[in-house]
């Protein structure tokens, strides 16, 4: 056989050395040499470990590769010494029975009955020698084999330098624990291992102790782990024996944590990870041994485990608010289903992949259902602009087999909106005893657009996906009551609390109606019934009332700026003043008049500054009154940045200058009226803001309706001019 070529067979004597691994790596230049054990530092039972001690290989035989005592490996082996050459020259030596007479690498020493030789190794040395080590290895100091047998005479070790190299490449990386050394004699350089990784970088150094002859001592390496080679340097004389390492533990556990979409337990291909989630690795004593963090994909891996049992954990602050766990173990296969924190793993072997361990979460459910129940003023079961809504209704929720899920009650406007429902098939019902009284519902799906008709209840409504909203839910009613309550909101320019044109005509002699202003109808407990607007001639209308004590108000956030209530019921015609929101009104269908028809409930409003001061069109068109203009108007504002666009690209100044009538007469008029109102020193009686509105509420119109505005702004702006 060629020496070169040994494999020896691990079917000879086998010794397994049971270990506990040290609390962490010595590192470079760390030494801790211990004599009397051949275990290494803080070993304890119960923790396996690997050891080459080179038993059972026959003396003299070239090592090239090697397995440990229990079987682990194989382990390329080479043994430099400069003086032989490129030759491999690890060589076994027996240290029980010592060849070439080399009596200092015997064991034990004399001193302990043995056949060592040296001080170093005596009874009371700091290194004694009191242990059999039996087979060794050296780097020899020839090879000479003059029987032809394949093993070398007489093997000796080089008393000049050596290296002694071990490749774990086949079972890398692997964690390196302790070393016996014998013989390694002082007057030499300091002798040391060299820890490498699989790219050949130094991972560590660990210096080796001077024993002197015949001296042994176990050095402890600590645990440095992903070691791939190592180099004993010994600079001379001595052998190694006792080589204990741990094969690193590459068990795995892993995999996804994502969004189950559809809720069902299961990962369908094309529901995504969830980024950013938080996973902790339990022992076996609940101790936390690693921390990971799912990557956009919602990936996590936690490696290099050993056998054992495990507990993964989801720290459920890590994940998106409000998403919860989907249904646990769903199915067979465990690669799908959602394992459901905490789960335990269990791994066999210190090379078990276990990628099933998966947790689905759901979103928190957004589907929504609504949205509104109104009073169907022409009885036609579609919503008009006009029709207010009906607050303060009932409206219930139900799942398919009717169980009652949710309630409310319709906001002001008659809005409701059921929230945070997922996937399903619902019911949505209107609890008609608390509708107003002799309320019945309109025509059910007129016509195709489903966002404007009545869908009479009670109606089934299909979610599709968790969230789905479906805001075209509605309800109309028309009322048997023929109660009405009316009637006009306007602006008192002479500040007398009375309208001085007697009625609601838009542009009334000196007052002028309001438009888009909000007004409430309520019950006499405050419940809000309705809300409706004015028109644009300032007039409003709550139809289909029963009989009953009810409450007007003004939505004070939609008056025009700068207006404040005008005097309360002057004079004795309750048509024409002022009533003052709020006002309660009584409607009596038995009873005379009004009986259940009152269209006299008005509100007037004046502005801070009651007058008629204005300055016409030929002051502010005038250069010399430029610097008078109030901010922020200049006479280069375009007109558009203002008003409706009626004149393209002209400035205020440009439309000030106009001299047609028709539009151009009311434009320069407008600006003018806009200047007057904007301006701290003229005490005019209307806001700004009413100005742009009257504008633009009126824009586009007829040559007429141009025409009476015109007059209206010019009575106004040609009173008296306070800046002449």
């Amino acid at each position: 056989m060629s020496p070169s070529a040994f494999v020896s067979s691990r079917s000879l004597a086998l010794t397994l050395l049971v270990l506990a691994l040290p609390g962490s790596a010595l590192g470079q230049g760390a030494l801790i040499a211990r004599q009397g054990s051949r275990l290494p530092a803080g070993a304890q039972p119960g923790v396996a470990a690997h050891v080459v001690d080179f038993e059972g290989i026959p003396t003299g035989t070239i090592l090239s590769t090697v397995f440990a005592s229990d079987g682990a490996g194989p382990i390329e082996v080479r043994g430099t010494n400069p003086a032989l050459g490129a030759v491999n020259a690890a060589v076994v030596f027996d240290s029980s029975n010592p060849t070439g007479g080399d009596f200092d690498l015997g064991s034990p020493n004399e001193d302990f009955g043995g056949p060592g030789i040296g001080d170093g190794g005596a009874a009371g040395s700091p290194f004694e020698n009191a242990l059999p080590l039996e087979k060794t290895l050296i780097v020899a100091e020839n090879l000479i084999d003059s029987d032809g047998d394949g093993l070398v005479d007489d093997p000796d070790d080089s008393a000049d330098s050596g290296t002694t190299r071990f490749d774990f490449a086949a079972i890398a990386p692997v964690t390196m624990l302790a070393m016996t050394i014998i013989d390694v004699e002082d007057g030499r350089d300091q002798p040391t291992v060299e820890f490498r990784d699989s790219s050949g970088l130094l991972i560590a150094t660990v210096l080796l102790p001077f024993v002197g002859d015949n001296g042994v001592s176990v050095v402890d390496f600590g645990a440095i782990a992903g070691v791939f080679t190592v180099e004993v340097i010994l600079n001379g004389s001595g052998s190694i024996d006792d080589l204990t390492f741990r094969e690193q533990c590459k068990a795995r556990i892993g995999d996804t944590v994502w969004h189950d979409v559809n809720g069902d337990g299961l990962r369908d291909p094309a529901e995504p990870g969830i980024e950013g989630v938080v996973l902790t690795l339990l022992g076996d004593m609940g101790q936390v041994l690693d921390t990971q963090v799912t990557d956009r994909r919602g990936q996590y891996l936690f490696i290099d485990l050993c056998s054992g049992d495990y507990k993964v954990v989801i720290d459920p602050e890590s994940l998106p608010s409000g998403f919860f766990p989907s249904p646990c173990d769903v199915g067979n296969d465990d690669e799908l289903d959602n394992d459901c924190s905490p789960v335990s793993v269990s791994l066999p072997t210190n090379a078990t992949l276990d990628t099933s361990i998966d947790f689905g979460f759901q979103a928190p459910c957004t589907g929504s259902i609504g949205d509104f129940l109104w009073l169907d003023l022409d009885e036609d079961g579609l919503q008009d602009e006009d029709e207010p809504g009906l607050e303060g209704i009932t409206v219930v929720l139900r799942d398919i087999v009717g169980n009652e899920l949710a309630t409310m009650t319709t906001l002001p406007g008659g809005f409701y909106n059921f929230m945070g429902l997922c996937t399903g098939t619902y019911i949505v019902e209107v609890d008609e005893s608390t509708l107003p009284s002799n309320f019945v519902p309109t025509d059910c799906d007129v016509g195709g657009d489903d966002t404007i008709d009545n869908d009479c209840s009670p109606v089934v409504v299909v979610l599709d996906l968790d969230d789905t909203a479906d805001s075209s839910v509605d309800f109309g009613y028309r009322s048997l009551n023929d109660g009405i309550i009316g009637n006009f909101v306007w602006i008192d320019l002479q500040c007398d609390g009375l309208q001085s044109g007697g009625g609601p005509e838009g542009l009334s002699g000196d007052d002028l109606g309001t438009g888009e202003v909000g007004v409430i109808l309520s019950d006499d407990m405050g419940v809000i019934l309705s809300l409706t607007t004015t028109l644009g001639d300032g007039t409003y209308r709550f139809n289909g009332l029963a009989d009953g004590t009810y409450v007007i108000r003004i939505d004070a956030d939609t008056l025009p700026e700068g207006l404040i209530e005008a005097p309360c019921d002057v004079g004795d015609d309750d048509t024409i003043d002022n009533d003052c929101s709020p006002e309660t009104v009584v409607l009596d269908s038995g009873e005379g008049t009004p009986g259940n028809v009152n269209i006299t409930i008005d509100f007037g409003y004046i502005t801070i500054v009651c007058g008629e001061e204005g300055c016409g069109v030929g002051y502010w068109k005038q250069p010399q009154h430029h610097d008078s203009w109030p901010a922020p108007y200049t006479p280069d504002t375009l007109f558009s940045d203002v008003f409706e666009d009626a004149f393209p690209g002209d400035t205020l100044q440009d439309v000030l200058r106009k001299q047609n009538s028709g539009l151009d007469g009311l434009g320069r008029h407008t600006v003018a009226s806009l200047l007057n109102a904007q301006s701290d020193d003229v005490p005019y009686p209307l806001p700004s803001s009413v100005v742009v509105s009257l504008f633009d509420g009126l824009f586009p119109a007829t040559s007429r309706e141009y025409i009476a505005l015109k007059d209206f702004f010019e009575d106004l702006n040609e009173t008296s001019c306070p800046l002449n």
